[in-house]
């Protein structure tokens, strides 16, 4: 967008004119198990493009931490390799050691069942029976979480059946049976 081209471009001049480096947070969608590359956080590709460099912190479903180089204008990155880490009861941030991030994202939580997984697929079919053909997500968070499930869970388990082309997801916040 305009505003973001004006922006970067605002914070590079302070930044040549200061001498100093200057660090931009941008909070990113939910990741459900992705790597972090740089589609994945982007968010604004001009803000991607104009950046020195990009770090990303993510969280395996399983609950670990990580951080990544995810990429660097003027030198190389390992973009596979990742940094563990755990947030300390003194609120520092302790590196606890290192990791493939594939390795990291594959290893889930052990469970091998499709409770929740079902329980999400019926509802809609029961929904589709009924008549209702299109189901609000706020619609499944009241019906599941956090009685059944937590809400992580429950987006984690839309994400599976849409990959499994059990559910469509219309736009954001609405999903159907798929046809």
């Amino acid at each position: 967008s305009n505003v973001a081209m004006q922006l970067t471009k605002k914070l590079r001049n302070l930044s040549e004119a200061t001498g100093t480096t200057i660090i931009v947070i941008h909070h990113t969608h939910k990741m459900y198990g992705q790597p972090l590359t740089i589609d994945t956080i982007a968010g604004s590709r001009v803000i991607a493009q104009e950046m020195d460099f990009m770090i990303g912190i993510n969280q395996t479903l399983d609950g670990k931490r990580y951080i990544k180089n995810v990429a660097f204008r003027y030198a190389a990155c390992d973009n596979e390799m990742v940094r563990t880490f755990k947030i300390t009861d003194n609120h520092w941030i302790e590196i606890t050691g290192a990791a493939e991030e594939m390795k990291l994202l594959s290893a889930l939580d052990g469970r091998k069942d499709d409770v929740n997984k079902n329980r999400i697929l019926e509802l809609l079919v029961e929904q589709k029976e009924s008549g209702k053909t299109i189901t609000p997500s706020g619609d499944l968070e009241r019906k599941f979480v956090p009685q059944l499930m937590s809400k992580q869970t429950l987006f984690t388990n839309l994400k599976k059946l849409e990959k499994e082309g059990l559910i469509t997801r219309l736009e954001k916040g609405k999903y159907s049976l798929a046809a």
